[in-house]
């Protein structure tokens, strides 16, 4: 919002205060840009770090299953 406002700060401004009231919504907006990308980046990093975990556990568990049915095959064809 913060082009928003400074384009209609500029249509009501005099031509001295228009170069100011640019400056001034640019730096808004390029702040809300940088606040953004951190915000998204740092989402998509602990997004990642769940998924490797989740694929982990996903791992494990099949391992599991299959050693579980590998111990009941081998007994039994033992009984």
């Amino acid at each position: 919002s913060g082009l928003i406002k400074t384009f209609t700060a500029i249509s009501n401004a005099d031509p001295a205060e228009k170069a100011a009231l640019l400056g001034l919504g640019i730096s808004e907006a390029m702040v809300a840009t940088a606040a953004g990308l951190v915000v998204g980046i740092s989402a998509m990093v602990v997004y990642t770090m769940c998924a490797s975990k989740t694929e982990d556990h996903i791992s494990l568990a099949k391992k599991a299953g299959y050693d579980l049915v590998t111990t009941i095959e081998r007994s039994e064809r033992e009984a």
